[in-house]
């Protein structure tokens, strides 16, 4: 067997490589294969192991992910079975993971985690491949190679899970609870507990995976109900109720928060503070009077003052939405910003001055409050409403608004921006809020529509049409657009009239001549015409110019013509008109050449050698037609 001496030596890891990684712990992922094939993964996971627990957990990160590269190279230098190598990825996974945490890189470490995850199968998996590289082994080798692989894709957590139920943590934690039993030969027993799953779901809340860090957490409390070593399971809850209330799951914030009302100085808050919580649940179910209910409670009892400045800010605002009474919100936000300045009171001691018509200290309040948070959407629309509607200087207000717009499409590209680092306990806790991505819609809408108000101030119509045109067609921007069109007919109006009084000026004062018809032309502009043309044309004989006929006068008369001329006297309509039998009786069966021939008239008919004028009667057969 080989000496203790010999097995530490040979567990040590190249000193050059060691001191260039530690100058610039990028090179351990960007270092050749040639170098990294020259480290052992046991010699980087011990220079991650004591650089993590000397607090240094940037250099910690690098070591692992170093080790991770030597391990997928290791396979013909230090022989291992499949099952021995996944542990040992999944182990280092996990370390790395906690290392980017501790390095305050949650999304990194979120990255680490996933890779962690989907190696026990407790998320989707996600094949990563070399980059390139088209033709992939298949079977088993082929698959452990994929799930091994270490490139960029490998760490990238594929996003947020789709949805969220309550019977997944139970599964996960029904699983781990199974592979960690004494009679379990699986191979990742021991690996995952209570607390590593408490570390990835504090990991996925700062990184704004609410649905993976709900997961977590809710496992975690299945398997270790009594919360983490270095927290109460009060804490956890506090922030599950957080997320469900972020991804308007309320109902089950409020179950959440009502275990927190139960110990809630194990969380450090007051019951002020978790009634403030509850009434946002109200808020978002939609049930006002319980609302109400909650945030008088808070208003009225001193015993349930809140402790968290948040709500403390939140119950001056209210308070003064209420009362009206200025002095009392200025005087408590004022407290609230000496025990600790933040962004959002003084961006709330800013709107107070602003509706009480004080706008020097509420510029002075917004400019602080951007000053210590300039990515807030929330405060640059209130800066362009300061400079629109209270100092009217619309220049300074479309710079505000464009700013504001901007923020809130970045915001609205990036969901994850919105729940980063959120939260009781979070660096930006006293930053302004966003409830949901509705909120931020709103905002967006508020600042193009604010723009749009700049510019029609500023006289620039058409820049405020195209800012109108980027929002829904809600009943205010019409109204705005309205006025527009009516501002330009005004506009051209006047103008017009301006136009016909200068044109009028100008004629009047001889500067302009007018341009007269052609008819009112003086004579003297025409050729001259003789005198005896004159007197030709004023002696000579005048036509009479019948009237235009009717166009119907033609067809009334020829239908309305009789063959009696008007000036003839009536005729005797009886006149030649006998009885007499017929000359000659054939029957209906003869043939056409013997009813030739005995053609003759009937009993009542004129005497046709007699019948000299056409008669008035109605036409028949052998007769002639009276309109022919």
């Amino acid at each position: 067997a080989m000496p203790w001496f010999a097995r530490e030596r040979a567990i040590e890891m190249d000193e050059d490589l060691r001191r260039r990684v530690v100058e610039d712990p990028a090179f351990a992922l960007a270092m050749p294969l040639e170098d990294v094939a020259r480290v052992e993964s046991a010699a980087a996971e011990r220079e991650g192991q004591l650089s993590l627990a000397n607090g240094e957990c940037a250099y910690a990160a690098a070591f692992y992910g170093l080790a991770l590269r030597a391990l997928a190279l290791d396979r013909a230098r230090a022989p291992m079975d499949a099952s021995a190598r996944r542990r040992k990825r999944i182990e280092l996974r996990l370390r790395l993971g906690d290392a980017r945490a501790g390095a305050n890189e949650p999304g990194r470490a979120c990255g680490a985690y996933a890779a962690a995850l989907r190696g026990l199968g407790l998320i989707a998996k996600k094949r990563a491949t070399r980059e390139g590289e088209e033709n992939e082994p298949e079977g088993e080798l082929g698959r452990e190679r994929r799930d091994g692989e270490e490139c960029e894709e490998t760490y990238d957590d594929g996003g947020d899970e789709e949805t969220f139920a309550k019977e997944k943590p139970r599964i996960a934690a029904a699983f781990l609870r199974k592979a960690n039993e004494s009679s379990s030969k699986a191979s990742i027993k021991g690996l995952v507990d209570g607390e590593v799953m408490f570390r990835i779901g504090r990991a996925c809340q700062m990184a704004g995976r609410y649905n993976r860090a709900l997961l977590a957490y809710e496992t975690a409390l299945v398997l270790q109900p009594d919360g983490p070593r270095d927290a109460s399971a009060t804490q956890v809850y506090l922030a599950c109720g957080e997320m469900y209330l972020s991804l308007q799951m309320a109902d089950y914030a409020l179950e959440c928060f009502r275990k927190v009302m139960k110990r809630p100085m194990e969380a450090s808050l007051g019951t002020g503070d978790v009634l403030c919580e509850i009434a946002s649940c109200y808020r978002v179910l939609r049930l006002p009077e319980e609302e109400s209910r909650c945030m008088k409670s808070v208003c009225s009892d001193p015993l349930h003052k809140p402790i968290r400045t948040t709500n403390v800010i939140r119950v001056a605002w209210y308070r003064y939405e209420r009362d009206k009474d200025a002095a009392r919100a200025l005087r408590e936000l004022t407290e609230a910003n000496v025990v600790k300045k933040t962004s959002e009171g003084l961006y709330t001691m800013g709107r107070v001055h602003a509706e009480t018509g004080n706008f020097d200290a509420a510029d002075a309040c917004y400019v602080e409050a951007c000053k210590m948070e300039p990515t807030s959407p929330k405060i640059w629309l209130e800066i362009g409403n300061l400079y629109l509607n209270g100092f009217q200087i619309p220049t300074i207000a479309v710079k505000a608004y464009g700013r504001a717009k901007e923020l809130a499409t970045f915001m609205q590209l990036q969901e994850d921006a919105l729940r980063a680092a959120r939260g009781y306990g979070c660096v930006s806790e006293g930053q302004t809020k966003f409830t949901d991505s509705s909120e931020v819609t709103a905002t967006h809408e508020n600042a193009v529509i604010g723009r749009g108000d700049a510019f029609t101030e500023l006289g620039q119509a058409s820049s405020a049409l195209r800012e109108y045109e980027q929002v829904p067609e809600t009943g205010r921007v019409q109204i705005r657009k309205m006025k527009i069109m009516i501002w330009a007919v005004v506009a051209l109006q006047r103008a017009y009239r301006r136009h016909k009084a200068r044109m009028n000026a100008e004629i009047a004062s001889g500067i302009r001549r007018p341009a007269l018809l052609p008819a009112a032309r003086p004579q003297e502009a025409r050729p001259k015409i003789s005198e005896a043309l004159l007197a030709k044309r004023a002696n000579r004989p005048k036509t009479e110019v019948k009237p235009a006929k009717n166009k119907y006068e033609t067809i009334t008369r020829q239908i309305t013509r009789t063959a009696t001329p008007r000036d003839r006297a009536p005729m005797d309509m009886l006149k030649d008109f006998t009885i007499k039998p017929a000359k000659k009786y054939v029957s209906p069966n003869a043939s056409p050449a013997t009813k030739r021939k005995t053609k003759g008239v009937g009993l009542f008919d004129f005497s046709r050698a007699e019948q000299k004028t056409p008669i008035a009667t109605a036409p028949s057969s052998g007769r002639t037609s009276l309109f022919k």
